[in-house]
């Protein structure tokens, strides 16, 4: 479970908030399509999947959309099969928002 302080939840509802609309703040397009482009993710080790959350926890409390930006692409360059993992989970994340917005509006 990621765990976000009081002064990061406007900012990531903003940004969860936009996916759920279609504009991905944090994401470049080709980024994106690279990774679901292919329905299999790359298979990542142990180390690197117990990381994962890890990832996301840094990604969002990061104070600015750049600064987030900037992390994103260290982590593709580092790690691309991990950062293919991050998109995946933060998109996971925005689906269950749509799916409990959509539970509460009906």
């Amino acid at each position: 479970m990621v765990t976000i302080s009081e002064e990061q939840l406007a900012q990531v509802e903003y940004i969860i908030g936009q996916s759920m609309v279609g504009f991905h703040v944090l994401f470049d397009p080709e980024d994106l399509r690279r990774v679901f482009s292919s329905p299999h993710p790359i298979p990542v080790s142990p180390d690197q999947a117990s990381g994962i959350e890890s990832h996301i926890e840094k990604l969002m409390a990061l104070a600015t959309l750049d600064d987030k930006r900037v992390y994103l692409h260290n982590l593709l360059t580092l790690d691309p099969p991990v950062f293919e993992w991050v998109v995946r989970s933060y998109f996971s994340i925005v689906e269950t928002n749509i799916y409990d917005q959509s539970v509460y509006l009906h």
